[in-house]
This record gives C-alpha cells, sequence and structure tokens, in this order.
C-alpha cells in the first residue's frame, strides 16, 4: 500500500485520534499518512501525533476546505484515502452474513485493491462504503453510482475539490458531482466503516444548529435534480432520484473459516 496516501482531515480532537490508531495497527506507515487540521491551536496541540502522520495546516472553514488542504498537497492521479477522524474500525459483511472487522494488513489492502479496481473499470474517479453499520441492510455487491458518505473515501486525485458552501454533506456534494462528471461513483456495498458519529468537535456544531443540514440538503437537490432528491422519510435527509439495481460481487473474508 506504498502507493496510497491516507488523509484524516481533523477539528478540535487532539486528544483521541482512532483512525490514526486504526491505520497504524492495519501497518500503514507513518509517512503515508496526513492529518489535516484547519486552525493554529490544532496545529500546535496535534504535533503530539508528529511522529505517527504527517500534520499539515491551512487556515479553513470547514472540513470541505480541510480536505482540500490534503487534495491540494498531492499530485493528479495519486491515490488517497480520506477518512473521518472517529472511525474504529472497518468491517465486511462475511458470506453467512455476519460483520467482522478488517484486522489484518493483508485484508484492508485487498479492500483497497477490489475498491480501486472496481472504480477503474467504471472509469469512477472513486469510491466509498456502506453507510449503515448494519448486516441486515448490506449486501455482497457494489452500486456503480452512488453518493458517498465521507466517512471513507477511495480517491484519484483529479482537479475535482470539496465545495467549501457545504458545511456539512460536501461528501454527498463532491460524490455527486463526480457522476455528474464521470457517470460513476462507485459505492462497496459489503464494507461499512463503524465510527463515532457527531461527537464533540468535527461538524458538531454545524449538524446541531438546526439549520445547516436542511439548507445544505436543498443546495443538493436544485444543482443535481436528476441525480438526488429529497429523502421524504428523514427531514433534512437526502437519496438517489433514480436508484440502480447493484451488481453482485463476492469478497471473501480471509478468516470466514474461524467461527
Amino acid at each position: 500500500m506504498s502507493e496510497i496516501f491516507f488523509g484524516i482531515p481533523s477539528y478540535k480532537r487532539p486528544d483521541a485520534q482512532p483512525t490514526l490508531d486504526m491505520l497504524l495497527r492495519l501497518g500503514i506507515k507513518p509517512g503515508n499518512i496526513i492529518i489535516s487540521v484547519q486552525t493554529q491551536e490544532d496545529r500546535e496541540a496535534y504535533q503530539r501525533y508528529a511522529d505517527a502522520a504527517r500534520v499539515i495546516y491551512r487556515s479553513g472553514k470547514n472540513k470541505s476546505a480541510n480536505a482540500n488542504t490534503i487534495l491540494d498537497l498531492l499530485p493528479d492521479g495519486s491515490k488517497l484515502v480520506l477518512l473521518d477522524d472517529d472511525i474504529r474500525t472497518i468491517s465486511c459483511l462475511t458470506t453467512d452474513r455476519r460483520l467482522r472487522d478488517l484486522d489484518t494488513a493483508e485484508q484492508f489492502a485487498s479492500m483497497l485493491k477490489v475498491g480501486f479496481a472496481i472504480a477503474r473499470k467504471h472509469r469512477a474517479p472513486g469510491f466509498g462504503l456502506y453507510p449503515v453499520h448494519n448486516a441486515f441492510f448490506m449486501g455482497h455487491s457494489y452500486s456503480q453510482r452512488n453518493i458517498c458518505i465521507g466517512t471513507v473515501l477511495g480517491l484519484v486525485v483529479t482537479k475535482q475539490r470539496f465545495d467549501t458552501r457545504f458545511d456539512v454533506k460536501e461528501d454527498y456534494e463532491y460524490t455527486a458531482s463526480a457522476i455528474k462528471k464521470y457517470g460513476s461513483f462507485i459505492r462497496l456495498n459489503n464494507f461499512s466503516p463503524n465510527a463515532a458519529h457527531y461527537t464533540k468537535g468535527g461538524c458538531e456544531a454545524s449538524w446541531k444548529d438546526g439549520y445547516t443540514n436542511g439548507y445544505c440538503a436543498g443546495m443538493l437537490c436544485k444543482r443535481y435534480p436528476t441525480i438526488v432528491k429529497a429523502n421524504k422519510s428523514r427531514m433534512g435527509e437526502v437519496k438517489m432520484a433514480h436508484p440502480e439495481k447493484a451488481i453482485p460481487y463476492h469478497w471473501k473474508y480471509e478468516g470466514e473459516a474461524r467461527k
């Protein structure tokens, strides 16, 4: 995995970095890990991780700007996995429909290899994972054309950047924009991150303010009316306007024989 970079946009969470811990546990070398911060205060506080990752700083107002700092650092064509800073594990769906954590470097590398290979097959600029960490909803399949949550995004770096006008749902905007331009953005439906969403720091203030979430959802529907629409069953959320049938495929969890 030496040719893949791993970027963690982070904000006001210097006391714990579970995603960093996970990456190191899975064998990622510190030289391939980039933590991006957007305030001078965080720049100083995150220096405690300088031996485990490259900590970079550029002033910004939200996660979009923070992620763009990482994208701007890398040349076009680079492979980058963007991750939220609060991921405990990444799990896969086994053939007996259980969730098992990826707990070896080989398993993690295999997932990334499959994701980038499927994206390349469909000429997509990247892939994401299933948004709900629940085996009941997951499947042994991938979606060729789907907006994805930004908890884990495997990207081939292009000129595309996150829209800093989106304080939340910047991941949906990025992947919808990719679908509009390239015709595809992949979602692997048999992998899902287990993350501590909506915790202190990060985008907490924007999620709680009662306005930003709905406003950004409205902007998405206006900007991409053929790709997303309002989710009437979940206020302030969006979903695919024309969902497509998922494509079956199988990825075998190497430890499946161990019950």
